[in-house]
């Protein structure tokens, strides 16, 4: 009863998700059609003071920054977690030679191995029931562990191998 309940709750839950991404699309979508709108008003204007202009680069920059701003929200989604805190963690991912995809893949499988040993991972430090705190407090026991071998051997039970 309690696995037909969870199934139906899941399959809610991607649909809504599907409506959402959906829905952030025509968004994108229609701030691209009225970026370029204003692009190619701007550039008439320029060009009419003869002043040139790498409207292209202009245009794939703007366009850049969208794209990122959906990846984010995306992922906000997918973690739980604030666009604003994700923008955080793609800086201390970059700054440690990391990506925020392979952070946001770690903190949600840590979740996950959380919530199937949770015993476990309290005995271990990690009481934390969200995915950040559990990361940091993941992050904080791995940095007391001063053998080498004990550390591989925590972050790969929390993380799996791909850590």
């Amino acid at each position: 009863m309690i696995a037909g309940q969870l199934e139906i709750v899941m399959l809610a839950n991607m649909a809504r998700l599907a409506d959402d991404m959906q829905k952030s699309k025509q968004i994108v979508g229609g701030a691209m059609k009225n970026i370029e709108g204003a692009v190619a008003s701007a550039k008439s204007a320029l060009g009419a003071l003869g002043i040139g202009l790498g409207i292209g680069y202009f245009v794939s920059l703007v366009k850049g920054s969208i794209d990122a701003m959906d990846r984010l929200h995306d992922l906000s989604k997918v973690t739980t977690l604030t666009a604003e805190t994700l923008a955080g963690l793609r800086v201390a991912a970059k700054q440690s030679g990391g990506d925020l995809e392979s952070v946001a893949m770690s903190m949600n499988k840590l979740s996950v191995e959380v919530g199937k040993a949770p015993e476990k991972f309290k005995a271990l430090g990690i009481s934390a029931t969200d995915p950040l705190e559990q990361f940091k407090q993941l992050a904080d026991i791995s940095n007391k562990l001063t053998d080498v071998n004990q550390r591989n051997a925590v972050l790969n039970a929390a993380l799996g191998k791909s850590w």
